[in-house]
């Protein structure tokens, strides 16, 4: 049995594939050569952008980069020299508490112990940064 090789997004075999096949070679050597990787320009070719946690506590604004491990959001605000308000460091006291303006999704879900802190300090739509658990990377 013989079998023909096909290119993506072509049905077609021969001559016709070949050059489809070196057009789309010479396109991706010639966007490869650019600095700039632009997913407008060049479908499929995405720059990543880096994971960015943005909170308030009273009245200021930190941005944090989220990075791997399995750490506090605490934890990565201190590695990264913001001065956040903190006490207990096991979510009981509530003096970390904070509002989380962009990033949630890069947060584990509250503990069952933020949860009640939350509840009892009367802060709903707050995160608890030593409780919170930066996920995303």
């Amino acid at each position: 049995m013989r079998t023909k090789k096909l290119t993506v997004g072509s049905l077609k075999s021969g001559n016709e594939e070949r050059h489809r096949t070196g057009a789309y070679n010479d396109t991706v050597s010639a966007v490869k050569q650019h600095e700039d990787y632009s997913a407008n320009s060049i479908k499929g070719i995405v720059k990543p952008e880096p994971k960015t946690i943005t909170f308030t506590q009273n009245n200021k604004v930190y941005s944090i980069t989220a990075s791997e491990g399995n750490h506090t959001l605490l934890d990565a605000a201190l590695q990264s020299n913001k001065p956040v308000n903190f006490k207990c460091r096991a979510g009981t006291c509530g003096k970390c508490a904070v509002k989380i303006i962009k990033g949630e999704h890069c947060l584990a879900g509250k503990t069952d112990q933020e949860k009640e802190t939350l509840k009892k300090k009367k802060i709903p739509g707050f995160r608890l940064a030593c409780q919170s658990v930066v996920e995303c990377n």
